[in-house]
């Protein structure tokens, strides 16, 4: 066998005595395999003479010796190791094509008439297919023999590997041994990546519900004696990190990878499993071809949807730090550098070879705009990631996201990444992702909220809003304030705390959606995409406004409404009646539109509120500053449509004559009668002191 595989590597060796030698390897190799099949389940106590088999042998193969001898001739011919000593040698000996393509081709013959019987040569196995998509494995390869050009490249070799390992996906994970589990997720996301062939890199993210259904039937069949929870959570861990060579998700997941697995029966495990699948998905979510990172954040996220009962509260825990805030960051990050070179004019650093060479030799290709195309496929990838993480949380915040460290800080990241997402504001990737300790939540909402919020804009976000991204932001925020608030808490303030993080987030996102930039030219810029058309229509602004009565129900039964809460909601309503280029499709002369008529129906919603003060931590309004506010509001009501200049920004929301007036002084009736019983009280109270004088 050592000189038929020094004959096969040898740089020198004539290209059929090359071949006959690789034949012959291949022969024995699936001959000795066959016998090894044979031999398979018989013990020393057996006739084996009748068998025609040395009980030496049947030993071997017992404990996984015999198959381990058997592959490594191939593992050697892969990766031209001069078999006689062991060593590489790149002066005589390298890799061939030709041999490579046979060595393929006898894996995947044994594998489907053996592979079961393996045993401990799975990671020679591994080995095999994964030095074809190892970086510089197959760089140096010579093509020898061959008349068709694309038989020497490299590349070549994938489609020969991959059905390897898709019959390892389908036919043989009940064999693989947890170390070996682990490697075949590496070698899935190594195929994923590969840029040779992209319906093998769909293909290989495809492969992802083979294991995840194994890993749910695993769970199924297991004792259930194995460990239930590590002691101490990924998001604790990540807050003592200290080592600034590597990042704390990058140090964490290189962990798993590294740590020693013990069987699929023990829970951690499977776990550990899972959360390598699922990051190796995350992973795939930031591949440059759209196809790829679409299918894989697709794949994530129906994998989450489908088993995520099955995780613990550690596994969630590290879901949330480690896959979900990382995923969504890298999404908007890699989103904002696209366009912000589409805005320089520097299209071509995104276009692939095969894009520029067509665009160069104007073959009669009818290709998209490439500036529209990477802008809808950028938009669609970070559609999926922040409207599928944002299912996430509805979907598991009750049964077991809510359990996990920091979640408070975790929500938190959530909404500001889907405001983010929504209204174009920047953010840096990478930065205040992890839980930090003792950081307190700024749940409350100041005098100066509003105007604060509204400084951060600037003209350079503008590009990064489409009509595209907002409606699906607007549809992910929908899903997040959908959550229920939370049962079976220890207190109250829980709750409290988690709504008020939804209530300052809203007004954020009504505040940013309907704020100028101080820097703009054109009022008109605001809402306008290059091409013209309106970024939030008035379908958008009644999307956003049908979320207030859900939140503002939520904060009454928390009994935490303040003035500066009503002083917000006010002023929002107001931003949203005079927003420029929000275009009504009729004047609201005879009758107010559907978006006004939601306006004045969360400003009457101010009049439900009542004074039933519950202790000291009761932050409820009261109907004296309600009545103050809203009649302060109706003021402004009145002389808007005949303030607003069209030479300024266009006429907004209101006509000179609209209905508008007439609602909110119905709306606000309850308060002008009051106003009314406090003078005529006021009346009889002077009238009697200046009758006693």
């Amino acid at each position: 066998m050592h000189h038929l595989l020094d004959t096969a590597t040898f740089v020198r060796t004539p290209s059929p005595i090359r071949t006959q030698a690789c034949e012959a390897i291949s022969d024995v190799v699936l001959a000795a395999m066959e016998l090894v099949t044979c031999a398979d389940g018989l013990t020393e106590d057996d006739n084996l003479n009748a068998e025609g088999i040395n009980p030496c042998f049947v030993t071997m193969v017992a404990n996984g010796d015999a198959q381990l001898r058997i592959l490594t001739p191939l593992s050697q011919m892969m990766t031209g190791v001069r078999s006689s000593t062991g060593t590489e040698d790149s002066q005589e000996f390298g890799q061939f094509i030709e041999v490579c393509k046979l060595t393929l081709d006898t894996l995947n013959r044994l594998l489907q008439a053996s592979g079961h019987s393996i045993m401990r040569a799975w990671d020679v196995v591994f080995d095999i297919i994964q030095s074809v998509v190892a970086s510089g494995s197959v760089g140096s390869t010579h093509g020898v023999g061959g008349s068709n050009a694309e038989s020497r490249q490299p590349g070549y070799l994938v489609r020969f590997a991959f059905p390897c390992l898709q019959l390892i996906c389908t036919d043989y994970l009940a064999d693989l041994p947890a170390n070996c589990m682990r490697r075949c997720i590496q070698s899935l996301v190594e195929y994923g990546q590969q840029t040779e062939d992209l319906n093998i890199s769909l293909t290989a993210i495809g492969q992802v519900w083979s294991l995840s259904d194994f890993f749910q039937r695993a769970r199924q069949t297991s004792d259930g004696n194995g460990v239930t929870e590590p002691d101490e959570l990924v998001s604790s861990k990540l807050v003592m990190h200290t080592d600034d060579s590597k990042s704390a998700v990058t140090h964490i997941v290189d962990g798993w990878w590294a740590e020693d697995l013990v069987s699929l029966e023990d829970t951690h495990t499977r776990q550990v499993l899972w959360l390598l699948l699922l990051h190796s998905l995350s992973s795939l979510g930031r591949d440059g071809r759209h196809e790829v990172r679409h299918g894989a954040l697709q794949t994530l996220f129906r994998t989450l949807d489908m088993h995520g009962e099955t995780f613990d509260t550690w596994a969630w825990d590290s879901i949330i730090w480690t896959v979900l805030a990382p995923v969504l960051d890298r999404a908007l990050a890699e989103r904002a550098r696209v366009f912000d070179l589409i805005r320089q004019g520097h299209v071509e650093m995104l276009m692939s070879e095969l894009e520029a060479e067509q665009m160069a030799s104007k073959s009669g290709v009818v290709m998209e705009d490439p500036s529209r195309l990477h802008k809808k496929q950028w938009d669609e990838t970070a559609a999926t990631a922040v409207l599928g993480a944002a299912k996430v949380w509805r979907d598991n915040l009750q049964r077991s996201i809510r359990h996990i460290g920091f979640v408070d800080q975790a929500w938190q990241i959530m909404w500001s990444q889907a405001i983010d997402f929504l209204t174009g504001r920047r953010s840096t990737e990478g930065t205040q992702l992890l839980p930090v300790a003792g950081k307190t939540i700024e749940v409350d909402v100041s005098d100066a909220f509003i105007d604060s919020v509204a400084a951060e804009i600037s003209d350079s976000q503008l590009c990064l809003r489409t009509r595209e991204s907002v409606a699906t932001a607007i549809e992910c925020v929908a899903a997040l304030v959908g959550i229920a608030d939370l049962d079976d808490v220890p207190t109250d303030q829980a709750v409290s705390q988690h709504w008020r993080i939804v209530w300052r987030a809203w007004l954020t996102i009504g505040t940013l959606m309907t704020s100028l930039p101080k820097d703009l030219g054109s009022l008109l810029d605001i809402n306008q995409t290059a091409d013209g058309s309106i970024v939030y229509s008035q379908e958008v602004l009644l999307s956003y406004l049908h979320m207030f009565p859900q939140i503002f129900g939520q904060l009454r039964s928390c009994r935490w409404f303040s003035e500066y809460d009503c002083a917000a909601l006010l002023k929002i309503a107001r931003r949203l009646l005079v927003f420029v280029d929000a275009p009504l499709y009729s004047a609201d002369v005879l009758e107010i539109t559907k978006l006004q008529a939601q306006i004045m129906e969360a400003v009457w919603s101010l009049q439900t509120l009542s004074q039933n003060m519950i202790g000291g931590e009761d932050r409820l309004v009261s109907p004296d500053t309600v009545l103050s506010l809203a009649l302060g509001e109706l003021a402004i009501y009145a002389v808007i449509p005949y303030v607003i200049r069209p030479a300024l920004g266009g006429t907004g929301t209101l006509y000179g004559e609209s209905k508008v007036i007439d609602r909110a002084r119905d709306i606000f009736s309850v308060q002008l009668q009051r106003l009314d019983a406090h003078s005529v009280a006021a009346t009889e109270v002077k009238k009697s002191r200046s009758g006693k004088t």
